[in-house]
């Protein structure tokens, strides 16, 4: 082989491996773009992600506190039937009692509001 055949040689090698670097670093510019501009994404969607579960925290926080208020309300009101209930009651004996006194015959308070 002459040494200008082995120059030539020599020159394809280093023009192809010129080529091939080149084209390395090209694909990997490339690749930190995309690892970024993916990384971007998932620190956008982590942000509405927060976001999300800070509304969803209030949320929940709101409806314990109505749950809450609405318990005792609900409480409250048991409360008020139970002693509704105990003085209609009283209030029905005595007008039975009052109705045997004076005239000797039992009172039916049969009126379906006056029943719990």
């Amino acid at each position: 082989m002459s040494s200008a055949s082995q120059g030539e040689q020599r020159l394809d090698m280093d023009e192809r491996k010129l080529k091939r670097m080149i084209s390395n670093r090209e694909s990997a510019r490339r690749s930190r773009g995309r690892k970024k501009q993916h990384l971007e994404e998932l620190t956008l969607r982590a942000a509405l992600m927060q976001n999300e579960k800070n509304w969803m925290l209030k949320q929940l926080s709101e409806m314990s506190r109505r749950y809450l208020r609405l318990e005792l309300e609900n409480v409250n009101l048991r409360n008020q039937v139970t002693e509704l209930t105990t003085r209609l009651n009283s209030l029905e004996s005595l007008l039975g009692f009052i109705a045997e006194e004076s005239d000797g015959t039992t009172m039916d308070v049969s009126d379906p509001l006056l029943r719990p």
